[in-house]
């Protein structure tokens, strides 16, 4: 279930650009804390505490983390909140602070779904901006909306995985790289039986945390079901790369929950009715056995098995009849692409047919056009 470059991608710039408009959304989850607990101190020296870690509790080998994670891929559903901050100084003058907060979804029967709703901000030394981004996939549909309510609708390869449960929280130098960790004990978090665990940066890979010039945090692993509950980590680097390549003082926050596993929850489509307008959804006629790719309320892109000419002839035999005219003078045809013109009342669509050069079979591109 493990996915995250495409929203790695988004997850950034919308952390650093935001949306051109904020959006009203619903009131998520509350955030949880990033407060952590205390280190275990001993009456030593400094420089034998920095020859000893903390002898109370000892250091024992962390349980595997990433397989921690990847237990969540077991459950029958679950709902997940990562919350990630960031702050950067280049100079006194380039002050950057943003944050991400992500909840996930996911339920594995009747039939696979999940929703990802994210939200983020990011504030520069003059401005800030707010965006939004939520997705809903059902078995091979997903659903859109980059929070300007313009829903789209895509078809996924047959098997194409889902996205993992903590998306950015996946990422191996924030993860992964545990070695060796504190055990503290026995805990219930979230209504669940776990195991904490602490570290810092002396039982991270020193490769991963790179500049940090201190980083720690915790992590919690059911006692049932061995997946991570919560996550918690702070790091902080005074000569770091930041975002934009300079180098300066940065630190982040990032804390991940399982809010609730193994309960009943129900992922629906969004209540939008997507496609060419005139039509009633789902109405649009198409040839037999062709595959909807993309459909939004402007566009629509579908992939039929006829040729090209066969394709044409059955929109001029189809549309005529349910009160759609053609416009032939605002059409063309060209040795790779048709261009049929239609329009009934103030509706007009242009219906463009080509071969796909991925597939070889022939795409079908709907638009809407302006009505005189």
């Amino acid at each position: 279930m493990r996915r995250t470059g495409l929203w790695m991608a988004c997850l950034l710039a919308l952390l650093l650009a935001g949306c051109a408009n904020e959006q009203k959304t619903a009131t998520p989850d509350p955030a949880p804390t990033l407060t952590l607990t205390p280190a275990p101190t001993a009456t030593l020296s400094a420089a034998a505490a920095q020859e000893n870690l903390a002898l109370t509790p000892a250091l024992e080998l962390a349980p595997d983390v990433e397989a921690a994670m990847a237990a969540m891929d077991r459950l029958a559903s679950y709902r997940t909140y990562t919350r990630y901050d960031f702050s950067e100084k280049a100079s006194a003058s380039a002050v950057a602070s943003g944050t991400i907060s992500i909840t996930v979804e996911y339920v594995r029967q009747p039939q696979e779904a999940q929703r990802i709703l994210m939200e983020g901000t990011g504030q520069g030394a003059e401005d800030g901006a707010a965006g939004r981004m939520e997705t809903i996939r059902i078995g091979d549909t997903t659903w859109t909306n980059l929070g300007d309510d313009n829903w789209i609708q895509t078809s996924e390869e047959a098997g194409t995985p889902f996205q993992s449960a903590g998306l950015i929280y996946d990422t191996p130098e924030l993860l992964v790289s545990i070695s060796a960790a504190r055990r503290l004990g026995s805990e219930i978090i979230n209504g669940l039986e776990t195991e904490h665990y602490a570290f810092d940066k002396r039982q991270l890979n020193i490769v991963n945390v790179g500049d940090m010039d201190e980083a720690r945090g915790e992590f919690w692993i059911a006692a049932d079901g061995g997946f991570i509950v919560r996550y918690r980590l702070e790091a902080h680097g005074r000569d770091i790369e930041l975002s934009e390549g300079q180098r300066g003082e940065g630190a982040i926050a990032l804390a991940f929950d399982v809010l609730a596993s193994n309960r009943p929850l129900t992922i629906v489509p969004p209540p939008v009715e997507l496609g060419p307008p005139g039509f009633t959804a789902g109405g649009f006629p198409l040839p037999p056995g062709t595959r909807t790719t993309l459909t939004s309320r402007n566009f629509s892109s579908f992939l039929a098995n006829q040729s090209p000419a066969d394709v044409v002839a059955f929109y001029k035999d189809k549309l005529p009849v349910t009160g759609w005219s053609l416009l032939p003078a605002e059409g063309f045809a060209s040795g790779e692409i048709t261009s049929l013109v239609y329009q009934k009342g103030s509706d007009k669509i242009a219906i463009s047919i080509t071969i796909d050069q991925d597939s070889g079979q022939t795409q079908i591109l709907v638009s809407v056009e302006a009505a005189p």
